[in-house]
C-alpha cells in the first residue's frame, strides 16, 4: 500500500507558511499589495516601500499542541533603495525519544529557521523590483540540514494606486548539506506567483487574486483517505478536472477598508478546502478571516485559519514605525 504524507515536493517546506496574520487572512499569500508592514517582503521583496523605513514587525502563530511558527522583520531605506532583514521560524516543540523496545531516552527538539536579507529598488512611480537571499537551517533531533535560496520579485501599480500587480519567483535554491551524509541534495519549494489587486475608487473595498505554483500545473497527489475499491488505497475518482485544478492555483480575497487604520479580510483557498475535505464531514478549511487596527504607533493584526479540519490556528502580528515615536517626542 502506498501512503503519501503530503503533496509538497522538496525540503524546507516551512518557507510556504503564512509570514503574518494578514497573509494568513489572505489564504496564505498575497504578492500584489504594498503596505507599511515590512513582513510582506518575505513573500515579494519588491513590496518594500517608503513606509517600511525603520519599521519592525513581529508575527506569531499558535498551531496545534506545542507547534508554533512566526517571523520577525526590520526595514530600512536609503533614498530609492529599500533594505530589510528577517527571520522565519517553525518550532515543532519538545519530543520524548524512545527505543524500538519502548524505553524512554533523551528528549529532543525539532526546528526550522530561515535568515532573510532583502533588497528592493524603486525604478519609478509605477515599478519596483527586489531580491531576497535566504539561508535555511533545519534540525530534527541529531539530523540537520543547511540550504540557500533566493526570491526575485517585481511590483507594478497604476498612478491612481487603485490597481496593482506583483510577480515573484520564490525559494529558488536548495540544500547545501543534506540530513544524511551521502544523500542526494534536494530543492526548496520553488513557487512562481502572480497577484492582482483592485481597489474601488468610491467604495472601501479591495479585491485580490493570488495565483501560485504557476511553474507546476498538476497539484494533485495520491489520495488515501477517501472511499476506495482498490487494494492500493488509491481513490478511483481522484482525478481532478481542469476547472478544479485551475482553482487550486488561486487564492481569492476581499478587504473591507472602512478607515485607513482599520481593515477586515475574508479569503478562500480552494486547494486547502479540496485537500482537507473528509468524506461525510462538512468543513470551512478553505476560508480564512482577519482584521487589523492601528492604535497609537502600533498596528495589531489577528487572523483565524484552519490547516486541518476542526482545528483553528490563530495568528497575531504586531508592527510599528519606530520613527513615529521620535516624532511624538518632538
Amino acid at each position: 500500500m502506498a501512503v503519501f504524507g503530503q503533496a509538497g515536493k522538496g525540503v524546507f517546506g516551512f518557507l510556504e507558511l503564512p509570514v503574518s496574520a494578514h497573509m494568513a487572512a489572505y489564504g496564505g499569500s498575497n504578492v500584489a499589495i504594498k503596505d507599511a508592514d515590512v513582513s510582506y517582503a518575505f513573500l515579494n521583496p519588491s513590496l518594500l516601500n517608503n513606509e517600511t523605513h525603520n519599521s519592525l514587525s513581529l508575527n506569531f502563530a499558535d498551531y496545534i499542541s506545542d507547534v508554533m511558527f512566526g517571523s520577525v522583520a526590520y526595514g530600512y531605506n536609503y533614498k530609492d533603495n529599500y533594505f530589510a532583514a528577517g527571520i522565519q521560524y517553525l518550532d515543532y516543540g519538545k519530543f520524548q525519544g524512545m527505543t524500538e523496545w519502548g524505553e524512554a531516552t533523551n528528549t529532543f527538539y525539532a526546528k526550522d529557521m530561515s535568515l532573510n536579507l532583502i533588497y528592493a529598488r524603486k525604478l519609478n512611480e509605477l515599478f519596483s523590483v527586489g531580491v531576497t537571499l535566504k539561508t535555511m537551517y533545519s534540525v530534527y533531533e541529531r539530523y540537520s540540514s543547511v540550504g540557500m535560496a533566493a526570491d526575485i520579485g517585481a511590483y507594478f501599480n497604476t498612478p491612481d494606486k487603485l490597481f496593482s500587480m506583483g510577480l515573484v519567483c520564490s525559494n529558488v535554491g536548495g540544500q547545501l548539506k543534506p540530513f544524511y551524509p551521502g544523500d542526494k541534495l534536494e530543492w526548496a519549494p520553488v513557487n512562481l506567483q502572480l497577484g492582482l489587486a483592485l481597489k474601488f475608487a468610491h467604495a472601501p473595498i479591495r479585491l485580490s487574486i493570488n495565483m501560485h505554483n504557476l511553474q507546476r500545473w498538476d497539484l494533485s497527489y495520491q489520495l488515501t483517505n477517501q472511499p476506495s475499491n482498490s487494494l492500493t488505497g488509491e481513490n478511483q475518482s481522484g482525478k481532478i478536472n481542469f476547472f478544479d485544478m485551475a482553482l487550486r492555483h488561486a487564492l481569492f480575497a476581499v478587504d473591507i477598508l472602512p478607515h485607513k487604520n482599520v481593515y477586515l479580510t475574508l479569503s478562500y483557498n480552494h486547494r486547502r478546502m479540496a485537500e482537507l475535505r473528509a468524506a461525510g464531514f462538512k468543513n470551512i478549511t478553505g476560508l480564512a478571516f482577519g482584521a487589523g487596527i492601528k492604535v497609537y504607533q502600533f498596528r495589531v493584526d489577528f487572523a483565524m485559519a484552519q490547516y486541518q479540519r476542526g482545528n483553528f490556528a490563530y495568528h497575531v502580528s504586531l508592527s510599528t514605525d519606530i520613527d513615529g515615536f521620535k516624532k511624538k517626542q518632538l
